[in-house]
């Protein structure tokens, strides 16, 4: 009986130990599955039946976790900040748009974009992002409307970025906290050594550059393109061919001038209209066909429009300068971001223009394609 009621004893001892542990341990938590956000996802970007933005749009914020404050709590909400641009639907003005909108994303920024419509002024919009408490404004100057705006906003108080990647910054006086642009000067120079050395490599070591825009159209790139020319490649002579209404109509008036015997000192041809590049790629082949002839112009065009991207993709023409639409809306979001966060930027911010040549295209159509895809272009 003794040794019986001893083994029961131990039995039960062991029983109240195992018990003991099964209550400390708690079963394994599936909460961080549950709890971790999903990845963030391109924004959509609400519009009118046309694709253009009715207004301003709210684009959600990050849902990326904020990182944890001290003692434990979260860091507030960054405050709300917003982009006025004049949307003309074009692709880069839809770019820039992007730029912004995608920076602000990845800064976790809540961002709203102000599109002025017509009928409206920049001015009234940013009434509107004072109304809807924007923190900080980025202000897409290509007008001297939009740099009165910029300026207002900066009387309203509120922190504002003025960005430009087409015409001079010198054409307004832009009053912002910092002013994000590219200087023609500065790309002109780059595309003039591009051009003029590659026309030496082909064994063109003078002769004539044609400019083949709208009649009067980007007088400042003309003017820093020539400079750039006349102080290092005055061999070469710049000529002014505006185009025709129609791009068959281009091409006509171009194979028409290479029929001509002394014009075939044909170096280079600096398309600076959309359509440009392709006709004169196209007479160029034409008329060595019919006439023949071999030149071989270089054959550069502005702005990385889906086109131009093809001709450079496929080798037809050299390369493309491209106006950095999107790097500068990208860039003021960053610098906004600074002067939010209280760190001192540059009140003058040049941006480049970088040559784009095949072996980039890959990266600049990616680019567009989203925008396409974010705007339902």
């Amino acid at each position: 009986m003794k040794s019986r009621a001893g083994l029961t004893a131990a039995l039960l001892a062991v029983l109240l130990m195992l018990t003991a542990l099964w209550g400390c341990s708690a079963p394994a938590s599936n909460a961080g599955e549950e709890g971790t956000p999903a990845p963030s996802e391109s924004p959509e970007v609400s519009a009118q039946e046309e694709g253009e933005p009715d207004g301003p749009v709210d684009l959600p914020e990050s849902s990326e976790a904020q990182p944890a404050a001290e003692g434990g709590s979260e860091k507030p909400p960054k405050p709300v900040i917003g982009l006025i641009v004049a949307d003309d639907s074009a692709l880069l003005t839809r770019s820039a748009m992007h730029g912004f909108l995608r920076t602000a994303e990845n800064l976790n920024y809540p961002s709203r974009l102000y599109a002025v419509p017509a009928g409206s002024t920049a001015v009234e919009r940013v009434d509107q992002a004072v109304s809807d408490g924007c923190s900080g404004l980025v202000v897409w100057v290509d007008s001297l409307e939009s740099a009165n705006a910029a300026k207002y906003a900066r009387m309203k108080g509120v922190p504002v970025v003025a960005a430009m990647a087409a015409g001079s910054v010198t054409a307004y006086s832009i009053e912002a906290d910092a002013v994000l642009y590219a200087d023609p000067a500065d790309y002109c120079a780059e595309a003039a050594r591009t051009m003029c050395e590659t026309a030496i490599s082909r064994g063109n070591k003078e002769g004539v550059i044609v400019i083949a825009r709208e009649e009067g159209a980007h007088q400042d790139i003309v003017d820093a393109f020539q400079a750039a020319i006349t102080a290092s490649y005055p061999q070469y002579m710049l000529t002014d061919m505006p185009i025709a209404a129609t791009r068959a109509e281009t091409e006509a008036a171009a194979k028409e001038y290479l029929k001509d015997e002394s014009n075939r000192k044909l170096a280079g041809v600096f398309a600076l209209s959309p359509t440009a590049a392709t006709a004169w790629y196209n007479a160029e082949i034409a008329a060595e066909k019919a006439f023949n002839f071999k030149i071989s112009p270089v054959i550069m065009a502005l702005d990385y429009t889906d086109e131009n991207l093809s001709l450079v993709g496929n080798s037809k023409i050299l390369c493309l300068i491209a106006r950095p639409y999107y790097t500068c809306a990208a860039q003021a979001a960053m610098v906004l971001d600074s002067i939010l966060n209280g760190s001192a930027v540059q009140q003058s911010i040049r941006v480049n223009a970088p040559v784009i040549r095949r072996k980039d295209i890959e990266k600049y159509a990616s680019i567009v394609k989203e925008v396409k895809n974010w705007f339902g272009m």
